[in-house]
């Protein structure tokens, strides 16, 4: 038996067309394609409803928003995940810059308002008290809108 399925096999090597790699690399061609072209389908229908995904959207929140879409009905349902994880991986993207941004600047008004201690002679002896009236007029007081935020700042 096992003869026969090793000349069976050896028969078919030697047929004429695609192999099956041949087979595999076009359909793997044909998804990545279809990939690119769905997910362009999505991005219109996301614009056209202003549906902008964000970090805390759901899959839920998105599939029901794409699947309402008439033109969804072609939609591969694998290719409508991997759009979705894409797009939160891009909103992730934007918040971790947009929290690098704001930390930025809260440092950017912790060294102005430190300056402005340090401009009116502020030492270790100095009380929150003493030294705010002193500085409250200041912008870089003003800048800084949390009250919490000033005393940490005149206590470092």
């Amino acid at each position: 038996m096992k003869f026969d399925m090793c000349k069976m096999f050896t028969a078919m090597l030697g047929q004429p067309g695609s192999t099956p790699l041949d087979l595999f690399k076009f359909y793997v061609a044909d998804l990545k394609s279809r990939f690119h072209d769905e997910k362009k389908i999505i991005k219109e229908i996301l614009k056209e409803k202003s549906f902008e995904v964000q970090v805390k959207t759901s899959f839920k929140e998105f599939a029901t928003v794409v699947c309402d879409d008439p033109r969804s009905a072609t939609l591969d349902a694998g290719n409508v995940k991997l759009t979705y994880n894409a797009l939160i991986e891009k909103a992730e993207a934007r918040e971790k810059e947009r929290l690098k941004e704001e930390a930025r600047k809260m440092r950017r008004l912790e060294a102005g308002l430190r300056a402005a201690f340090k401009s009116i002679g502020v030492d270790s002896g100095s009380t929150w008290e003493d030294v705010r009236p002193r500085v409250q007029h200041l912008p870089s007081f003003t800048a800084v809108t949390i009250e919490a935020e000033r005393i940490r700042i005149f206590k470092v």
